[in-house]
């Protein structure tokens, strides 16, 4: 059996322990704090198994880590680097697009109601845009602008002597 590496061994010491657990106290992310957290235990002298069934990822990601973070002794080299992403959905539908249709009488547009529903709304976008948008998408980027989307909610306003409306009598 192998003898597990000391902390110094790997080349981390009391600075990486102190720059580790300050910026642990400042992370918002909790894949970079993951990371944070294991590289910490392993300065701090744990061992990789216990650290690894501590943060739940696998033995090789944690080395992956420590390497990362060994190059350049920055904690700014542990969060996750830029990807290219998937590309935008539906990009000729703009915010600002979605904001003007929005403001848009839909009586005046030809349609049978007198406010937007997503489905509606998505459908208007796509027919005038000629850019198909769905209903969840749209409903995604009305979120990321700032606007929340809730049904109507009926209020029907209180009767006055309603017993005797029913046909009930006051004195019981």
């Amino acid at each position: 059996m192998r003898k597990p590496k000391r902390p110094v061994d790997i080349g981390l010491d009391g600075r990486d322990r102190r720059q580790l657990t300050k910026a642990l106290r400042q992370v918002r992310d909790s894949r970079t704090y993951r990371r944070m957290l294991a590289v910490l235990c392993i300065a701090q002298g744990l061992l990789l198994d216990e650290v690894a069934k501590l943060v739940g990822m696998s033995r090789r990601s944690i080395y992956r880590w420590i390497d990362r973070y060994g190059h350049g002794h920055r904690v700014d080299d542990l969060p996750d680097r830029a990807r290219s992403g998937r590309p935008a959905i539906a990009a000729a539908i703009s915010d600002r697009r979605i904001g003007w249709e929005l403001r848009r009488d839909p009586m005046k547009l030809g349609y049978q109601t007198s406010s937007w529903t997503v489905g509606l709304l998505a459908k208007h976008l796509t027919d005038r845009y000629d850019c198909p948008i769905s209903a969840r998408t749209l409903r995604r980027r009305l979120d990321q602008m700032g606007l929340s989307w809730k049904r109507p909610r009926y209020r029907y306003p209180k009767v006055k002597n309603l017993p005797q409306k029913k046909g009930r009598s006051s004195a019981a």
